[in-house]
């Protein structure tokens, strides 16, 4: 294990060095936190990303780049996201699997952190890297808390919200899913689990209140309207993960440039791309249905051929039958352990991968990108496993 973990250290800080550059959004908003310390995006106050992964940049760059050379800083904030993922990833197996270390354990945990697509993100300046992490503490608290009984469990599980739902929306909607079926495994928590809920709206209504005020919206994020015309136009590509909204009505494809300066605020930003994507609902409403139904396809397809970690047109399709693969084992063996098992005692983590699964399959489907499948491909390895444990238990 100790071998395992410092080799993927070493790739993770080799792959580091070579991403030692702010790029596309990164570059400008991290030049307006540097200089002013303000949440900005072409020179508006933004809330088009949630603001967790631009201040853990700038918190890294505040403790680092006195004592390094150039962007070494940024090196060590992206290597610093690898070993918090090995960490996550670690925490999870002890929490599923205490006290088991096996061979066949080490190749299921060697599948997540080696996977390759999961390697290369690790160490780029993207907030997939902490917010795949965070899925995984949250994951094992909420267990811990839920399942295991340990009461103290539920103050990490506040804490990991919090911070999981200052980096993506969807955590307050798996927040509302896994307390759907908590009755299922405990009756003596809704205290708790009121009070976790309490603190979660008093850490996040900051954000709203910010938002309000700087840009005249309270709302979570500005990011809606634009990936909802990115995924929905009469120009959208089906197997493309590079799509761009489109207004229809002035045939023009809306490239980042074109909101630098254009705008006055974020708002009239948001306002805008409202008015272009009512504008395709309402002359395109059957494309729409149509194409809402192939999206979902290309979800579980997850074939993206011009993706750009993929050197050549092979690897695009190797990649999607290996995820068609996993979602069709992954998928049947939590329902078949759901619906047709003969024991009554409920799996928590067979209902949270089948709960999982589809919502990543329809909630993901506004806009599909490989790095969502990506998300949340360590749940279902760390499911393959605890499948495949308590099959060899059964033939043993």
């Amino acid at each position: 294990m100790i071998t395992m973990v410092i080799s993927f250290l070493a790739i993770c800080f080799i792959t580091a060095l070579k991403n030692n550059e702010l790029v596309y959004e990164w570059e400008d908003i991290m030049g307006h936190l540097i200089e002013s310390g303000e949440y900005k995006y072409m020179d508006n106050y933004s809330a088009f990303m949630p603001p967790l992964y631009p201040y853990y940049l700038l918190f890294v760059y505040k403790i680092f780049n006195p004592f390094t050379a150039g962007t070494m800083w940024l090196v060590i904030a992206n290597f610093l996201q690898a070993v918090l993922f090995v960490g996550a990833v670690y925490f999870a197996f002890r929490t599923f699997f205490f006290g088991q270390l096996s061979l066949r354990l080490l190749l299921f945990f060697a599948a997540i952190i080696f996977f390759p697509p999961v390697l290369l993100s690790l160490t780029k300046v993207s907030s997939f890297a902490l917010a795949v992490s965070l899925s995984m503490f949250f994951l094992s608290f909420w267990y811990r808390f839920a399942v295991l009984k340990q009461r103290n469990m539920i103050v990490w599980f506040v804490v990991v919200l919090c911070l999981a739902m200052y980096i993506r929306f969807e955590f307050g909607l798996y927040f509302i899913l896994l307390s759907c079926f908590l009755p299922v495994f405990t009756k003596k928590w809704y205290w708790n689990l009121t009070i976790a809920l309490v603190v979660f709206c008093l850490v996040y209504s900051p954000w709203i209140l910010r938002n309000h005020n700087k840009i005249d919206l309270a709302a979570y994020s500005t990011s809606f309207q634009y990936n909802f015309s990115k995924g929905n136009n009469i120009q959208y590509d089906l197997f493309s993960s590079y799509n761009m909204p489109y207004d229809e009505e002035r045939n023009l494809r809306l490239e980042n440039e074109y909101f630098d300066g254009v705008y006055a605020s974020e708002k009239e930003k948001e306002l805008y791309l409202q008015s272009v994507n009512k504008y395709y609902l309402n002359r395109h409403f059957e494309h729409f249905v149509t194409n809402s139904f192939k999206k979902v396809g290309i979800n579980f397809l997850q074939y993206f051929p011009d993706y750009n970690l993929f050197p050549r047109p092979v690897f695009a399709i190797l990649y999607s039958l290996f995820f068609v693969s996993l979602f069709v084992v992954v998928l049947v063996a939590s329902a078949k352990k759901i619906f047709f098992s003969l024991s009554r005692k409920k799996d928590f983590l067979s209902i949270f991968i089948f709960v999982s699964f589809w919502f990543m399959l329809f909630f993901y489907s506004v806009a599909p990108l490989p790095r969502y499948a990506l998300f949340f491909y360590p749940f279902f390895v760390i499911y393959l496993f605890s499948v495949h444990t308590n099959y060899k238990s059964r033939v043993v």
